[in-house]
C-alpha cells in the first residue's frame, strides 16, 4: 500500500509540471493572439488538469487507510502492553506516576501520532519528488533564480527550525498534558457526581476546574506568542519570494532570451520549488506537534516495557515441596473463632519491629500445587507500600490450609488490605516468601466490586463470559445464587441480558452481594481473598452471605471490622504498626 501511496504521489508531481507546460504554451498562444491554438492548447491544460482528480484520490484514499491500520497496529501492541496479566494499567500509577493521562497517551495520542507521522513522511517525499522534478525545468530557465531560491530556503528553514522549533514542541507537550488534566478533572467530576453531591461540593470542583483551565489558557497563549511571530516571519520571506522570478526572468524577457509564457511558467515551476523547499519550515506546528505526541507515547511504551521486564524477573514457581514448608500453621479447624492470634516475631505470626532493614527487593510469590492441602503460606514477609521507605508489614509468617479461615483484624494503616495486594500478586516491594494457591483457582471480593459495561448477566459471570465458559451456567443457576443472597429482584426488574449502566443504578450493598455472587458461581476456587466484602450489608445479609460461602469455598482470607465476622472465622489475626527503626 506504500508503494502505490509513493506511485500517486509520483504522478502527482508529473502531472503538475506537465500543467505548467500547459500554461507556457496556452499564454504563448494568448500572446501570438492565435485563437484556434489558444483553444487547443487550453483543452489540453484541461484535460491534464482532470487527469489529476483520480490521482488525488487514490493518492488520498490509500494515505489515510495506511494512517487508521498503523494506528490499530500500534495500538493493539500498547493494549497487549497495557492490559494484560502483568496488570500493567494497574501498576504503572503506582511505579511511574509521572506518566500522566494514559488514557489520552493510547485513545488519543497514538492515533494523532501516526495520523501526523504519515502525513509529514508524505509531504517529505512529495517534496523531494517536486524539488527533483521541477529543479530540472527550473535550471534550463534560469540557473540564477534556481540557486537563488536554494540559498533563501535553506536560510529561511534553518532560521525556523532553531528559533522557533524547540519552544513551540516545548509548549506543544505542556498543553497535551494540562489538557489531558483537565478531562481527568471532568471524568472525575461524572464519576464522583453522587458523593459530590452530597457534600455540595460543586463550588470546590468548579474551583479546580477553573483552576486547571487558566493552565490551558496561559499554556496555549504562548504556543499563539510563538505562532503569531513566526507566521510572520514567514509572511514576510513569503512576499518577497514571489517577486523573486519577475526581477530574475524578466530582464531575460526584455533581451528576447525567453518568450512570455516563460515568465509564467517560470512563476509555477518557482511556487512549487519554494512550496517543496520550505514545507519544513512552513509544517513547523505540525513538527512540534509530533515531537510532543510522539514523546508521551515513547514515554508510556518505555514504562510498560519496563514493567513488564522487571516482572520478568520475578520468581514464579509451579512446584511446591510440601516437606520445606514447616512453618507455623494456623491449628486445626474445628472452632478457633474466639482464639485471637497475637502478631510476634520468629515462627509465629509476626509484624513486628525487629532491628535492621536491608534494601528493599522484592517478595517472591510461589504457586502450590494442586494436591497439596495447604492453600496459603507466608515465610517472614516485609512489605513496604508504593514509593516507601517504612515497612507497613515486617517479618510474617502464617500458613492456612484447606477448611481453615482467616479474618484479619487491625487499625486503618496497619497493611490488612495491602497484605492482601502482595497475596495476589499486585504488590511485591519487600521481601520474603509467599506461597499460595494458583491464582486462576483463587478469588478477590474488594470492597466495592467493579461493574462491567454489559448486561447483568455479564456482570455476573465477570470476568468470564458466557462464550468464554461454554455456555456451562444457565440463567436458572444464575437466577438462584442471585435469590439466594437476597438480589433476586435485579433479575426480576432488569433481566439477565438487557445493557445497561449498572455502576450508577446498584446500592453498595447490591454491589457487594453481586460480588459473592460471581464467587459463588465459580466451581474452581480454593482460596477467596475478602477485602471488607461486607461492609455494606447488614448483620443478617452479611452472615448469609458468609454462611454460602462456606459452603462453597473451603479456605478464605476477610478483612474486616465488625466483632460479628470473628463467628464466621477459624482464626483471627490481629496487625498492628511496626515500630520505626
Amino acid at each position: 500500500m506504500l508503494i502505490v501511496v509513493l506511485i500517486f504521489m509520483f504522478c502527482e508531481v508529473r502531472t503538475g509540471i506537465d500543467v505548467s507546460e500547459a500554461v507556457k504554451d496556452v499564454n504563448n498562444a494568448l500572446v501570438g493572439e492565435d485563437k484556434s491554438q489558444f483553444y487547443k492548447e487550453l483543452r489540453k491544460a484541461v484535460f491534464i488538469g482532470l487527469r489529476l482528480v483520480p490521482i488525488l484520490v487514490m493518492h488520498l484514499g490509500a494515505a489515510f487507510y495506511i494512517a487508521l491500520d498503523w494506528r490499530k497496529f500500534l495500538t493493539q501492541r500498547v493494549l497487549d502492553m497495557y492490559v494484560n496479566d502483568v496488570q500493567c494499567y494497574y501498576r504503572l500509577k503506582l511505579e511511574y506516576g509521572n506518566i500522566d493521562n494514559p488514557d489520552q497517551r493510547i485513545a488519543q495520542d497514538i492515533g494523532n501520532f501516526c495520523r501526523m507521522s504519515l502525513r509529514l513522511m508524505s509531504s517529505i517525499i512529495q517534496d523531494v519528488m517536486k524539488i527533483g522534478a521541477n529543479s530540472v525545468a527550473l535550471i534550463q530557465i534560469s540557473s540564477t533564480l534556481f540557486y537563488s531560491l536554494v540559498g533563501c530556503s535553506l536560510g529561511y528553514t534553518i532560521f525556523s527550525l532553531v528559533i522557533f522549533a524547540a519552544p513551540l514542541m516545548r509548549v506543544q507537550r505542556r498543553i497535551l498534558a494540562v489538557e489531558g488534566d483537565l478531562r481527568y478533572v471532568l471524568v472525575r467530576l461524572r464519576e464522583h457526581a453522587e458523593s459530590i453531591a452530597f457534600f455540595r461540593g460543586h463550588g470546590y470542583e468548579r474551583q479546580c476546574s477553573e483552576k486547571v483551565l487558566d493552565h490551558v489558557i496561559w499554556s496555549n497563549y504562548k504556543r499563539c506568542a510563538i505562532e503569531v511571530a513566526y507566521k510572520t516571519f514567514t509572511g514576510v520571506v513569503t512576499l518577497c519570494f514571489i517577486l523573486m522570478p519577475m526581477l530574475i526572468v524578466a530582464p531575460m524577457y526584455f533581451q528576447g532570451q525567453v518568450t512570455f509564457g516563460v515568465i509564467q511558467q517560470s512563476q509555477m515551476l518557482f511556487a512549487n520549488l519554494m512550496s517543496g523547499m520550505m514545507d519544513i519550515g512552513k509544517e513547523l506546528d505540525a513538527f512540534a506537534r509530533l515531537g510532543a505526541e510522539s514523546v508521551r507515547v515513547q514515554e508510556l511504551w518505555d514504562a510498560l516495557a519496563k514493567i513488564q521486564r522487571s516482572e520478568g524477573r520475578h520468581t514464579f514457581s509451579k512446584h511446591f515441596d510440601e516437606e520445606s514448608t514447616d512453618a507455623s500453621n494456623l491449628g486445626d479447624t474445628t472452632d478457633h473463632s474466639d482464639d485471637e492470634m497475637s502478631v510476634s516475631s520468629g515462627s509465629e505470626l509476626s509484624s513486628q519491629a525487629e532491628e535492621g532493614l536491608g534494601p528493599v527487593g522484592a517478595v517472591t510469590l510461589v504457586e502450590l500445587e494442586v494436591t497439596t492441602p495447604i492453600r496459603l503460606q507466608l515465610n517472614s514477609v516485609t512489605l513496604y507500600p508504593p514509593l516507601s521507605h517504612e515497612p507497613l508489614i515486617r517479618d510474617l509468617s502464617l500458613t492456612l490450609k484447606q477448611g481453615e479461615s482467616l479474618l484479619l483484624e487491625g487499625a486503618s494503616g496497619t497493611g490488612k488490605s495491602s497484605l492482601l495486594r502482595a497475596i495476589a500478586g499486585l504488590w511485591s516491594r519487600g521481601s520474603g516468601m509467599i506461597r499460595r494457591t494458583r491464582l486462576d483457582r483463587c478469588f478477590f471480593l474488594p470492597q466495592t466490586p467493579y461493574l462491567c459495561l454489559g448486561t447483568l448477566r455479564d456482570n455476573v459471570l465477570y470476568p468470564r463470559d458466557q462464550y468464554e465458559v461454554g455456555l456451562g451456567i444457565s440463567s436458572d443457576t444464575i437466577c438462584d445464587v442471585m435469590r439466594s443472597l437476597g438480589i433476586g429482584h435485579l433479575v426480576d426488574s432488569h433481566g439477565l441480558d438487557v445493557e445497561l449502566d449498572f455502576s450508577n443504578m446498584l446500592s453498595g450493598g447490591e454491589r457487594q452481594r453481586l460480588g459473592f455472587a460471581r464467587l459463588l458461581l465459580r466451581d474452581d476456587i480454593e482460596l477467596a481473598l475478602l477485602d471488607e466484602a461486607t461492609s455494606a450489608l447488614d448483620d443478617e445479609n452479611e452472615l448469609n452471605a458468609y454462611q454460602l460461602l462456606k459452603q462453597k469455598v473451603q479456605c478464605f482470607v476477610s478483612v474486616g471490622h465488625r466483632a460479628s465476622l470473628a463467628a464466621c472465622h477459624s482464626s483471627r489475626l490481629q496487625l498492628t504498626r511496626p515500630a520505626k527503626t
